[in-house]
């Protein structure tokens, strides 16, 4: 079976080295930096929930219709889905690989072999935001430098504006999520010849 590594290496272009490579650190839905998110989630699955389910047994009601369980059971899901959601992320964020060669920045989801990519050459600025202790997140591009933190674990699973039909797709935007400090103080050093570096708020 091939490793993480293996996986990475298949999409390298010809020639193309790798400078640094890593993942995101281990987090809890709960913890400090991730508790609001993972609230405003459940409080949108329960909301969803009660709103599907309590219309429809209204609607049932006043018009004397029959109630489907199975119409019961698919609102129920939906609003599950939304109830998981936290937990859903923080598995995928596991399977993705991040990279840095001597010609792109790559994220790589493992699990499914699709990564996203920005040439070097394009990247025109770089921004480090505290996480949680001990933790960063890398912004790389100015279309994604003011994002908020709302928004960074989804432009890490799909990047920003992301183009092509290859395995690898061109991203005009990406975010290292949750990276060590030691990582993102590594990248800072690594990229600083290339680009603007910052450092801001979350």
């Amino acid at each position: 079976m091939a490793s993480d590594s293996d996986r990475l290496r298949e999409i390298l272009e010809k020639d193309e080295t790798i400078r640094w490579s890593g993942s995101a650190q281990p987090y809890g839905i709960f913890d400090e930096a991730h508790k609001s998110s993972t609230l405003v989630s459940m409080g949108w699955g329960l909301a969803v929930g009660i709103f599907l389910v309590g219309g429809y047994l209204w609607l049932c009601i006043s018009r004397d219709i029959e109630v489907k369980n199975v119409i019961i059971i698919f609102a129920l899901g939906f609003a599950l889905l939304i109830l998981w959601s936290p937990i859903s992320n923080k598995k995928r964020l596991a399977g993705i690989k991040y990279a840095v060669t001597d010609k792109r920045v790559i994220a790589l989801s493992t699990g499914i072999g699709k990564a996203f990519a920005m040439s070097l050459s394009s990247l025109d600025g770089v921004r480090i935001v505290p996480a949680g202790p001990g933790t960063c997140h890398i912004l790389f591009g100015s279309s994604v430098a003011k994002a908020s933190g709302k928004k960074l674990l989804s432009l890490t699973m799909h990047g920003q504006d992301a183009e092509g039909e290859d395995k690898v797709k061109i991203s005009r935007g990406m975010v290292f999520y949750n990276i060590s400090t030691e990582a993102g103080n590594i990248l800072r050093a690594l990229l600083q010849p290339l680009t603007v570096v910052q450092n801001g708020a979350a």
